[in-house]
């Protein structure tokens, strides 16, 4: 059987002049200076910003190239009465994108028509057949959020049948900028905004709080406006947390405002949303977001229409909203069972393949008969978090595949994908996620050009585990006080970008025997270190394939635990919640 290995640790350089100077100008305990300056933040400034994110900090919608033209041309199409219709894309960013500006509208008070694509029938992004019936409905103004920049010929189409078209959209642009009337991306080549990672729901967000300043002939937006800007930041953290984008800068900002936001005035529907969930009551994290709401958010696009998604966001009726609530549950158990059906089956595809190499192919390119579209981006990232590889899941159906593929940051899926643009019909999308179709005759060939763009760029060296895990301190056992465990939640949110601590701890022994956990999935066991002074508890969720190995390492000597420290909810104590493991180098010196 083909097993991954451990990951590479990358352990922090020490400065301890660095690490004095941030705790004491920032009043944090040393483990926490030495946190800050493992993930860059060396100026105690800079550190203290981020430590302290302020609204303050958010850049003028302003410096969005178009932006002020953005502004104009909606401002003047509702002086005009003329109708507007929101273009969006069928997952939570898309979802919540047009949720901003639906209610922003309703301030007005001005009505606006949404079409919302699904994804089995129409696909993604401005196809001609969205284009078709655009065209039907005749709106004067398009706004299309979440999509857009390539969709050149389209948006030149819909502007020959005389429809302005704003885009807000945050993709890569392959190619040319098309020619609408305002583009709203911080990644057009041309725009000199200062961050570019920003997701389309944030990038609504900025219109619309442009749009308030230009409704209110003022950088002062009125009352009314300023508590809607206050509650639509909720709105931009969902889409900010479930397009995966880095929680730094002004996303950091975002979505540690939208979480209070959240949790003091959720709307209607995020609330009954949270009581199916069972987050009702609780402080929300970016990890709820990410494995709770968002699941349940994008199970609507998935499995049947994303417009269950957006009535939920657009509800204000509480019965109406539990029921929305109670579908996209059903709809998420739904879509896990299927999910794991699919994974099982493209898992033994890699490890089948890995078995008759000696070795994991440099990219993983799966594809099956009839696989459920919804969930193949799901189970492409499960393969990339798991073996450490670009990869793609494709589903075939009449000749035809439609993709999904995600990458570990160190690689760039749409320059992968461009370098094997002759075997696809078409392509598109960010650094470390994507889309694809291509003719089920073309696998092949497009399989050995994904592989051969992934050795060009040394995945093939980095052999199996390869990926590097960061280590953001080494400390002693003694060291892992409550106090200085808590203040490390100053770090939050976490999330991509910006991980949970990870330390390590080095030269220890296991003090128990290995107990499993009632999920059959975890286990726990005491370490000590190497005077056995301290000892403290371990627990290793969903680890329990590597149980085995964890007893080997211990009899043969001393090993070393990386590990991200919790606060035991049952008793109160430091544990330790364990990452990865390893042969301590101390113990064959």
């Amino acid at each position: 059987m083909f097993i991954v290995a451990s990951r590479r640790w990358r352990l922090p350089s020490r400065d301890p002049e660095l690490v004095a100077n941030l705790s004491g100008e920032l009043g944090v305990s040393e483990l926490t200076a030495r946190v800050l300056a493992a993930r860059g933040l060396r100026d105690s400034a800079e550190a203290r910003r981020f430590l302290n994110p302020s609204l303050n900090d958010l850049f003028d919608p302003s410096l969005l190239t178009d932006m002020d033209i953005a502004v104009e041309l909606i401002r003047a199409a509702v002086r005009a009465k003329l109708r507007i219709m929101l273009y969006g894309d069928y997952d939570v960013d898309g979802a919540a994108s047009v949720a901003i500006l639906v209610r922003f509208f309703a301030l007005l008070p001005y009505p606006v028509e949404v079409y919302l694509p699904e994804r089995f029938r129409e696909g993604y992004g401005l196809t001609d057949l969205a284009v078709a019936r655009i065209l039907e409905r005749r709106p004067d103004l398009l706004i299309a959020v979440d999509n857009g920049i390539g969709a050149r010929e389209e948006i030149a189409n819909l502007k020959r049948n005389g429809i302005s078209v704003i885009v807000v959209d945050h993709h890569h642009a392959v190619g040319p900028v098309p020619e609408a009337d305002a583009v709203i991306n911080p990644k057009r080549p041309d725009d000199p905004y200062p961050d570019k990672e920003l997701c389309a729901s944030t990038l609504a967000f900025k219109l619309a709080w442009g749009l308030a300043r230009g409704f209110s002939n003022s950088k002062r937006v009125g009352a009314s406006f300023r508590e809607f800007l206050c509650r639509a930041v909720g709105m931009a953290c969902l889409g900010t947390v479930a397009d995966v984008a880095p929680l730094k800068g002004e996303n950091r900002v975002v979505v540690s405002y939208g979480l209070k936001a959240l949790e003091a005035n959720p709307c209607c529907g995020i609330e009954a949303l949270m009581k199916v969930s069972r987050l009702e009551g609780k402080r929300p994290t970016a990890r709820d977001i990410a494995f709770v709401l968002a699941p349940r958010l994008n199970a609507a696009g998935r499995m049947e229409s994303p417009t269950d998604a957006l009535d939920l966001l657009l509800c204000d009726r509480p019965e109406r909203a539990r029921e929305l609530a109670l579908k996209l549950e059903r709809l998420n158990r739904m879509r896990q069972k299927v999910e794991a059906e699919i994974l099982e089956n493209a898992r033994r595809m890699v490890l089948e393949e890995a078995s008759s190499l000696g070795c994991l192919p440099p990219a993983i390119v799966v594809g099956g008969e009839g696989w459920h579209r919804g969930v193949i981006g799901i189970v492409a990232a499960r393969l990339c978090d798991e073996f450490d590889r670009p990869a793609v899941a494709i589903s075939f159906s009449d000749g035809v595949g439609h993709g999904s593929a995600r990458s570990p940051e160190d690689f760039h899926l749409a320059d992968m994908l461009a370098e094997c643009r002759e075997h696809l019909i078409n392509f598109g999308g960010h650094s470390m996620a994507a889309g694809l179709t291509l003719r089920r005759n073309r696998f092949d060939e497009f399989r050995r050009g994904f592989e051969e763009a992934a050795i060009r760029r040394g995945v093939g060296s980095r052999g199996p585990g390869g990926r590097e895990l960061p280590i953001d301190a080494v400390v002693p056992l003694a060291d892992l006080e409550r106090k200085a465990v808590d203040e490390m939640e100053s770090l939050a949110p976490f999330g991509e970008g910006n991980p949970k601590p990870v330390l390590a701890a080095m030269g220890l022994h296991v003090k128990s025997q290995v107990k499993f956990m009632r999920d059959g999935k975890s286990f726990s066991f005491y370490a000590r270190d190497g005077d056995g002074r301290a000892a403290r508890s371990v627990v290793a969720f969903r680890m329990a394939d590597r149980a085995g190995d964890l007893a080997k390492t211990a009899a043969s000597g001393p090993l070393d635990l990386a590990f991200q420290p919790a606060v035991s909810r049952a008793t109160g104590e430091v544990e330790m919640h364990l990452v990865d493991f390893r042969p301590s180098p101390s113990a064959h010196t």
